[in-house]
């Protein structure tokens, strides 16, 4: 039998592949539905940069839920920690409560949160060139100040979770 971090390995080449098709059905579905369209691009551009945010987002997510089902004993405990980071992630990404509104602990905290650099991608993929692009500023989404550096910022953090993964699965015996 092939080791036991190639069958995680292939887990997470399998999902990058298929969180990629669905993203990009869910870009499509949600951008014309939801009106998630900045006027100042052109609308293949904005699709790609929408669904590129989306895919990341979702690979890092199912990848952190894939770690925690590899390191901790039990599937419950796995979806008590993942669903307590997401809680966590979102109350921190700066949806709900501005950044520069932030108290010094959850401010210092919010680096750590994974959605707040897809809901950043996102603020600045859709405001940036129009007459909304000033809330950028003000709310703080700005640190990083690109798409392409929170979108980076992401894929470290998958292949980090992906590489803790690797050494979780790999920590599995089999038994016979």
């Amino acid at each position: 039998l092939y080791p036991a971090w190639m069958y995680g390995m292939s887990q997470v080449i399998l999902e990058f592949l298929f969180l990629i098709l669905t993203s990009t059905v869910e870009a499509a579905i949600v951008i014309p539905m939801c009106g998630l369209i900045n006027p100042t691009v052109p609308s293949v551009v904005n699709f790609f940069t929408l669904a590129s945010i989306l895919i990341v987002s979702g690979l890092v997510g199912s990848t952190m839920i894939f770690l925690m089902s590899m390191w901790l004993p039990t599937q419950d405990l796995a979806f008590l920690a993942g669903s307590s980071i997401v809680t966590i992630s979102l109350s921190l990404c700066g949806g709900f409560l501005p950044f520069t509104s932030m108290s010094d602990v959850p401010h210092v905290l919010q680096w750590v949160s994974p959605i707040k650099y897809s809901f950043q991608a996102m603020a600045i993929a859709l405001l940036k060139g129009t007459s909304a692009e000033k809330v950028i500023d003000i709310a703080g989404y700005n640190t990083p100040p690109t798409i392409a550096e929170n979108i980076g910022v992401l894929y470290g953090l998958f292949i980090v979770l992906s590489i803790l993964t690797a050494v979780g699965v790999s920590r599995i015996k089999e038994v016979r």
